[in-house]
């Protein structure tokens, strides 16, 4: 359970598309006789993927949490976040290029 954990792992997932995506608004009738509205992938692109920037604060009620390290998309430590402590625990605003945090109560 997670208030006896002490290590926790955030993973944070936004858009990640290859360069050049493109997509089209579509509407269809299914095989129910209903009508659909979506996308149509226009162009699949190419390398190098685009990801999207985080834009996320965590508030988390769990009162033995003491470090947090935002790690990048392959898992390397990008440093130590500053918690903002709660009456029930902490809240913490998470870096444009952070894929996961780890939580930890050492």
């Amino acid at each position: 359970p997670l208030p006896q954990s002490e290590k926790i792992l955030v993973q944070v997932g936004t858009t990640a598309r290859p360069t050049g995506w493109q997509q089209k608004p579509v509407e269809w009738t299914d095989e129910q006789g209903n009508r659909q509205k979506g996308y149509e992938v226009v162009s699949y692109g190419a390398p190098p993927w685009q990801v999207a920037n985080i834009d996320m604060a965590l508030e988390f009620h769990h009162t033995a949490i003491r470090r947090a390290q935002a790690l990048d998309m392959n898992g390397q430590a990008l440093g130590d976040l500053p918690l903002q402590r709660r009456d029930q625990g902490f809240s913490l605003r998470l870096p444009p290029n952070a894929m996961y945090v780890v939580l930890t109560s050492g």
